[in-house]
């Protein structure tokens, strides 16, 4: 590589070498600068630099312009020493015509090629290509999950999905608009509004302005098929909820991080106090077999989702291990406890995130009398909602049991369950994170709601 560099650096000196020599040596030199800066070209382009693979073609096409145009020099300058008045004269002459004219269709070539490739590089360097590099990931990403939760029949969450998608496509073509705006001033500061440059731009800018408009009015439709689903005379309910509680959990001089702690339904507070039901928890010890099959379930599903073999064999000897103290302290089942993490990681939970969920969750189920599973689901889309789920298992297990206690302590507090809290909370949840209203504040409130005839449950 070392040598082909040098030789392109290299100015041949047409003044030592016979004509044939110095021709052929030229055009060596032009095929040696090709293929190094396209074996530059492809490097960038496998590690993802555009722009830094169209600055290596840039550059390599300009060696070579400068290179043929040396070529072209030498064969002008040969031809002219020639005596035509012989047969042999004329025949070299023609030779050399030959020659010109092959390097002049090639140069020509090569300026097209830098031309457009000057285009690209500008291109590249606005900002523009990546914008539209994530706009297309993220609009096909988006369309898969949205198809695979209609699939699933979840309505609710596939519209969720939708406004969500439509809004980050909003904001990515907007500022794609302005870029193409502000590059159709320069070009209109070089050239007039009917040159063909302008023109094109000017279409490209329309066609992103009508992109967005488009948008627009599917997230206006999308949003009223929201409001379908939660009509926004409830949320404003809901809003208004949210802050008459927050104030009550005050009056009280509560603190709702603290609040389960003060309940019946304290996960915390009784666990000392749980019996061993030893029965049970010796029948599922018997079942190894499934729980053996569940646990390699967990496995293949946490490699399959990213994660690093030796963490993941590593994590699930540890929810091995305390799935057999859990189901000895809490009396529930380890087959229970086993499909429990199955279906955190199952939901996108890292195998770290769902050790740092599992006990807490096991403990308000055994707390408040509900259902193990339900406790899972509901703590599990709670977390989802208000972007709370964490990377390290310690983070997850502050969370989910903030999650639990304020869950519990308005349930407490009100007519409602846990179980119908969490119904109402993954319709109201994620709208009210966006809205900047808290946790506490939204589970009082769906509490104060239910209090005053709102049924959670009702579809």
């Amino acid at each position: 590589m070392a040598k082909v560099t040098e030789l392109m650096a290299t100015k041949i000196d047409i003044n030592t070498v016979e004509a044939s020599k110095s021709v052929k040596g030229l055009q060596s030199a032009i095929r040696a600068t090709t293929a190094v800066w396209k074996a530059h070209e492809a490097q960038m382009k496998s590690a993802g630099d555009a722009l830094g693979a169209a600055k290596e073609k840039y550059n390599g096409l300009t060696k070579n312009i400068e290179l043929l145009q040396e070529r072209l020099k030498y064969l002008r300058d040969e031809q002219g020493k020639i005596d035509q008045s012989t047969e042999k004269g004329a025949v070299a002459y023609n030779k050399y015509a030959k020659q010109i004219a092959n390097s002049e269709r090639q140069l020509n070539s090569l300026v097209g090629q830098q031309i457009r490739t000057k285009e690209q590089l500008k291109y590249q360097e606005s900002g523009l290509a990546k914008l539209q590099k994530n706009y297309n990931s993220i609009s096909a990403l988006s369309k898969s999950y949205i198809v695979k939760l209609e699939t699933e029949g979840k309505k609710f969450e596939a519209n969720k999905a939708k406004i969500s998608s439509y809004r980050v496509s909003i904001d990515n073509l907007t500022k794609q608009l302005k870029l193409q705006e502000a590059e159709l001033k320069k070009i209109g500061s070089s050239s007039s509004a009917t040159s063909e440059a302008y023109i094109k731009q000017k279409i490209r800018i329309n066609e992103t302005a009508t992109s967005i408009a488009k948008y627009r009015k599917e997230l206006t439709e999308a949003e009223r098929i929201q409001n379908k689903f939660y009509p926004t005379s409830i949320w404003n309910k809901v809003v208004k909820g949210a802050t008459e509680a927050e104030n009550r959990i005050h009056k009280m001089n509560s603190v709702v991080s603290e609040g389960l702690s003060k309940t019946k339904a304290s996960a915390s507070a009784i666990v000392g106090g749980i019996a061993v039901i030893a029965n049970q928890a010796f029948k599922g010890a018997k079942k190894v077999q499934n729980l053996q099959q569940s646990y390699k379930e967990i496995t293949n599903l946490a490699v399959l989702g990213g994660e690093k073999e030796k963490e993941v064999t590593k994590a699930v000897a540890e929810m091995q291990r305390q799935g057999r103290e859990m189901s000895i302290k809490y009396g529930k089942s380890q087959e229970s406890i086993a499909e429990a993490y199955e279906d955190l990681v199952k939901r996108g939970y890292t195998t770290k995130q769902a050790l740092g969920a599992m006990q807490t969750e096991l403990q308000a189920s055994v707390a408040s009398g509900d259902d193990f599973k339900d406790v899972v689901t509901v703590s599990s889309q709670v977390l989802e909602g208000f972007g709370m789920r964490a990377k390290s298992t310690a983070g997850m297990t502050k969370n989910t049991k903030d999650v639990v206690n304020q869950l519990a302590y308005a349930a407490d507090m009100t007519s409602t369950g846990f179980q119908d809290l969490g119904v109402g909370m993954s319709y109201v949840s994620s709208v009210a994170h966006q809205a900047d209203i808290s946790l506490a504040g939204t589970a009082s409130a769906m509490g104060i709601l239910s209090n005053n005839g709102l049924d959670l449950l009702a579809s």
